[in-house]
């Protein structure tokens, strides 16, 4: 499938919540890691008390069932035949590396967790160095991350307080002139919720005509209270202001590893490498 038939397929979707795959639905399944008992779907968890949840069902159209989640780890995982590493950081569009593989991009206002979010994904793989800071503005390039001959991962500079100088050159440059991107994934901090700058960055992909999805980072550490703040104001930007965004939203914590699985195997499949994970 070409990449443009590939968002082509996103924005059909989007109308018409149409589920894209045979999934099981498997909400209660657990994962176990070193930090113990991992949540596949926090959204889903924290939406329980709820007797009329925020997102209903009808928008929780990516329900992967246990075996499409085992089979899209391994596509984080490298090996001789499967490299993962850093490729290139660039401050202009002309310098983006030359290669023939779907990109998905990372952005978010600075300090919201993005690189760390990145490094998490790709733990299984070591000898990558993604740089993480508790500094605002601390990536100042657009950073490409190659995982196999699969996709490319972007990590963006962040928006908003301590924004980079080259920004608009930079990371708006490469948002409108990519001809692989086929998603962008637009972090919001759980406890911080929607601020101004991210409307402008809503408004930003919106003008492009891009699909995006919304990623709630942080969210072992918010208070039930803002995050449901959070999901409120998130739910109904979505349905006024939001009208190329995929209609489920994605929890994560970068620390607990809550969400990640998931994550990663909604990645899998927008890339369309579920069904060639090896």
């Amino acid at each position: 499938m070409s990449l443009t038939s590939n968002c082509n397929l996103v924005l059909l979707m989007y109308k018409s919540h149409v589920n894209w795959y045979k999934y099981v639905r498997s909400w209660e399944r657990h994962l176990s890691n070193q930090s113990g008992k991992v949540i596949l779907n926090p959204l889903v968890e924290q939406q329980k008390p709820f007797k009329e949840p925020l997102f209903p069902e009808s928008n929780l159209v990516f329900t992967p069932s246990e075996k499409d989640v085992d089979k899209a780890q391994q596509l984080f995982v490298p090996d001789k035949n499967h490299i993962i590493k850093y490729c290139k950081g660039v401050y202009d569009p002309s310098q983006v590396p030359s290669h023939r593989k779907t990109e998905i991009a990372f952005l978010g206002r600075s300090n919201v967790g993005k690189s760390s979010l990145i490094k998490e994904l790709l733990n299984a793989a070591p000898k990558v160095q993604v740089r993480t800071s508790k500094t605002p503005g601390h990536t100042k390039l657009v950073n490409f991350f190659e995982v196999g001959n699969a996709f490319m991962l972007v990590d963006m500079p962040g928006y908003g307080y301590r924004q980079p100088e080259n920004f608009e050159r930079s990371a708006e440059g490469y948002l409108n002139n990519s001809k692989r991107l086929s998603m962008t994934f637009l972090l919001v901090d759980s406890s911080v919720g929607l601020q101004p700058a991210d409307y402008i960055a809503i408004d930003m992909l919106n003008e492009f005509g891009l699909p995006f999805t919304f990623i709630l980072t942080k969210y072992d550490k918010a208070g039930k209270r803002a995050l449901y703040s959070t999901l409120l104001d998130l739910r109904e930007t979505m349905d006024k202001k939001a009208p190329t965004c995929f209609p489920q939203p994605f929890l994560v914590s970068s620390i607990k590893s809550w969400g990640i699985s998931l994550l990663k195997t909604f990645i899998a499949y927008i890339t369309n490498t579920l069904e060639t994970t090896r």
